[in-house]
């Protein structure tokens, strides 16, 4: 399943450094290639629950190998587009099987092993993920550059996509079928305002990070005075945050849930609210990108975990919302890091600051969450 969700991770930012080829390529203008980037997050934040209801009753094996070999053609379509519209059109369809399969390897995941080591297990199918934020970016840079043609990572990311489907063909059990639930009683699930309230902090908690980090490269080179060559180094330190967090986030979320989502986002708030306070010395912002990373994934294995629990035998569209709520925490924490920049004052480099207020609203929405219930912060 890790390996699953790399591809399907890298495929979403693997043409962010390629935009400008991939617009002289296509004769099209940069913003319009820029919707191969945020077309795909839409797509993904609308095809999670919609085709998720629509596929409850197929049996959860075959429904990932279908979906891995739609995603397979999807890139070499891509691989093989001449034209802005089928590569726009190939990269909507991979979003959707990218909505459907996160949605769904969450939930096998979590019911491969027993219920101590649920979060455990989440946390090493994400870990895919967030190995895909580390290299994604640096990847498609390399291939389209190493084979002088944007066309390389597509063909790339298929081949890879073929792999995991053989792995997944050979070692997914065939048993691994779930309780079998309809639309009515996955839809239930959301009358519970601890459902909603969770998913409003994943969303703003997640987001938060992007307020700031969307802005990363103008606040290391024009604040922080780093050299442009240094930046893509920077942004693998933060990566690596990422990945450390994930793995510590899973590792306590199984035994003390909502204190390692307390914890990770107070940790976020101070370290965001606190960077503009190091510029000057690049050794430190080093060191706190990378704990922007840590603290910015290790709240999510626990706050998944939450909504799987809450939503009990109906977890497939929870489990599905949780991809929606990523791709909006993403869109909207860069959508609001724009309107800051756009207002004017201290511009980009006061972006991460807002995201420290905005990880602060994340922890009062959980603790309204866990206020409204039984819950304890254990």
């Amino acid at each position: 399943m890790a390996m699953t969700s790399f591809g399907v991770g890298t495929t979403e930012t693997i043409v962010t450094g390629l935009l400008p080829d991939i617009a002289g390529s296509l004769s099209v203008p940069l913003s319009s290639a820029g919707l191969l980037v945020s077309a795909y997050a839409w797509c993904v934040a609308i095809a999670a629950p919609t085709l998720t209801a629509l596929t409850l009753r197929v049996p959860k094996k075959p429904l990932l190998l279908v979906l891995l070999a739609i995603f397979v053609l999807a890139h070499v379509v891509s691989a093989l587009s001449g034209s802005y519209a089928v590569l726009l059109m190939s990269r909507c369809v991979a979003a959707a099987v990218h909505g459907v399969a996160m949605g769904i390897g969450v939930v096998v995941s979590a019911h491969l092993v027993d219920e101590r080591r649920r979060a455990k297990a989440v946390g090493v199918m994400l870990s895919g993920i967030t190995l895909a934020n580390v290299a994604g970016v640096p990847l498609g840079l390399f291939l389209g550059h190493a084979f002088s043609d944007w066309h390389a990572p597509f063909w790339a990311i298929a081949g890879w996509g073929g792999l995991s489907l053989l792995a997944l063909w050979k070692t997914l059990p065939n048993d691994v079928n779930l309780h079998v639930t309809s639309v009515a009683s996955e839809v239930a699930v959301f009358r519970d305002g601890r459902m909603l309230l969770s998913y409003a902090a994943m969303i703003v908690g997640f987001g938060s990070t992007f307020v700031g980090f969307t802005y990363i490269a103008p606040i290391l080179e024009g604040v922080a005075a780093f050299p442009p060559s240094s930046v893509t180094w920077v942004l693998l330190v933060f990566g690596a945050g990422l990945s450390a967090g994930n793995a510590a986030g899973a590792r306590y979320a199984d035994t003390w849930p909502l204190r390692t989502a307390f914890v990770s986002l107070a940790c976020l708030a101070c370290v965001m609210g606190s960077l503009g306070l190091v510029y000057a010395t690049k050794w430190a912002v080093v060191a706190y990108v990378f704990l922007w990373g840590v603290a910015s994934y290790a709240f999510v294995p626990a706050l998944i975990m939450r909504i799987l629990t809450r939503a009990g035998r109906a977890p497939n569209l929870a489990s599905a919302m949780n991809v929606s709520a990523f791709n909006a925490g993403i869109g909207g924490g860069a959508l609001v890091g724009s309107l800051v920049v756009k207002g004017g004052g201290a511009g980009v480099a006061a972006t991460p600051a807002v995201g420290a207020a905005g990880a602060v609203l994340a922890i009062v929405l959980l603790a309204l969450s866990v206020k409204a219930g039984a819950d304890r912060a254990e």
